[in-house]
């Protein structure tokens, strides 16, 4: 496998993508779990370890199938990607309980790479648009992580530029 550096990180070159899983019956809700675990098998023992997912691939049962998957595998072994269904305006001020529920949907304590999702011209002003606190939600996760994990003096610089005049830039410029 080829290996590109992120940051701190080695991710796979290829990554393994959730929006086409196999399914039964022609039925896009209904993944064929077995399939995947076969998929992700492979995948994994090829060096595959960056694997995406989202809130509504699937009608939302992409995140369940994927988190059961590599749930057999050490959390370390992979970097998990989802995304902030923001495509649906009505999500906009839903953003911790959906966060949360990735989460558990995911059977993780972290996402690796958290995206926002389908920006275009509909909804870029909602997802910044502070009475919606979807950014600054996000930067005060990327904090608590980042205060719980040790991190790079490159990572930490990256995350600087993102916090900048923000609550976090003070706590963040401690880190370094």
């Amino acid at each position: 496998m080829i290996y590109r550096e992120f940051q701190d990180l080695k991710l796979s070159a290829l990554g393994m993508g959730a929006m086409r899983l196999p399914v039964v019956d022609g039925n896009d809700s209904v993944i064929d779990e077995a399939a995947v675990n076969e998929m992700v098998a492979y995948a994994m023992e090829h060096g595959v370890n960056y694997y995406d997912t989202a809130w509504g691939y699937h009608n939302g049962n992409s995140e369940l199938v994927m988190g059961r998957a590599l749930g057999r595998y050490p959390r370390e072994s992979f970097y998990l990607a989802t995304k902030f269904p923001g495509y649906d305006l009505s999500n906009m001020d839903k953003v911790e309980e959906i966060f949360e529920k990735q989460l558990e949907k995911c059977g993780v304590e972290y996402f690796d790479f958290y995206l926002f999702h389908n920006v275009c011209e509909m909804n870029i002003d909602a997802y910044l648009d502070p009475k919606y606190g979807i950014f600054e939600y996000l930067l005060g996760l990327q904090y608590t992580y980042l205060n719980n994990k040790k991190l790079s003096k490159t990572y930490l610089h990256s995350a600087l530029k993102n916090c900048r005049n923000t609550p976090y830039e003070y706590e963040i410029r401690k880190l370094l």
